[in-house]
């Protein structure tokens, strides 16, 4: 059965990845949501159950009860390896940034008009960010080698 356009939204923004032995597409059962689209195995939907998504099919879905879902699934969702190697790249990207942004301010006219104190703590901070953008740079060398 095809669906309309505002239960795909809804079926959409919720679902994601929870685990159980293996990592499986799944969202909450909303209460009063269509199910004609969705294989129930003749259970009656409740709240706290879950509707699970074939990741191969997306159209196939089927509703799995609250207690089918509990002991065996994390309430959390699950980060993947792929959502942390994204965050990251885009960590270093940003403190990279950042880095360079205050060396090249430290070069500036309006830097020398600092305490000296200031100019300590920038000198500290530009070399923990160095330090930093090292250990990340090494991680990022590190999961791509995995």
């Amino acid at each position: 059965m095809n669906i309309d356009e505002k239960d795909q939204e809804m079926v959409d923004a919720r679902i994601k990845p929870y685990r159980k032995v293996v990592t499986r597409m799944m969202r909450p059962y909303i209460a009063g949501e269509n199910l004609d689209y969705i294989a129930t195995g003749g259970h009656t939907p409740k709240t706290g159950g879950m509707i699970t998504v074939d990741e191969e099919n997306p159209e196939d879905m089927w509703y799995l009860s609250p207690e089918e879902c509990r002991g065996y699934y994390m309430d959390e969702p699950v980060a993947t390896i792929e959502i942390w190697k994204t965050r990251l790249h885009a960590e270093r990207d940003g403190l990279k940034d950042r880095l360079t942004k205050l060396t090249t301010f430290m070069k500036t006219r309006d830097y020398g008009t600092l305490s000296p104190r200031s100019h300590h703590l920038m000198s500290r901070q530009q070399s923990h960010m160095i330090s930093y953008l090292s250990v990340l740079d090494e991680q990022i060398a590190e999961s791509e080698e995995d």
